[in-house]
């Protein structure tokens, strides 16, 4: 899933969540759980309930439903959000639900004492960077 039920942008996907999200994701699970490259099933990239407002539906139980609906047809691969905010403010990865922390630039953090600070242990991916952010 690129978003969440809280808009990004004027016409993305949020206009059709409430409606469409569960049937989307079951239905992209199903297709693809058979192909050799998938290893990790996205929950979502950036997606705005990472910074909990006065949503309908509070990010840990949105994120939880996702996490849900994947795992009820496939359990043999882990679970990610892509986050761009990647301490313990962000509201998906504080809710604990997903199996890896997906890490979106932000290299400073990509180091054990920052990383063992805000997750302990819990396994991470970088989900998306470039090789110009490297010195």
């Amino acid at each position: 899933m690129r978003c969440g039920r809280r808009e990004k942008s004027k016409f993305d996907y949020n206009l059709d969540w409430d409606e469409w999200h569960v049937k989307d994701l079951q239905d992209q699970v199903i297709r693809d759980r058979n192909h050799p490259s998938v290893f990790i099933w996205s929950l979502g990239n950036e997606i705005f309930e990472q910074w909990s407002k006065n949503n309908e539906v509070a990010p840990e139980i949105m994120i939880s439903e996702l996490d849900s609906i994947v795992k009820v047809l496939d359990n043999t691969r882990p679970t990610v959000t892509a986050n761009n905010v990647v301490d313990t403010s962000n509201k998906l990865l504080i809710a604990n639900v997903a199996d890896l922390i997906g890490y979106n630039y932000h290299t400073n953090y990509w180091n054990r004492d920052t990383i063992s600070k805000f997750w302990g242990n819990k396994p991470l991916i970088i989900t998306e960077s470039v090789s110009a952010l490297y010195k």
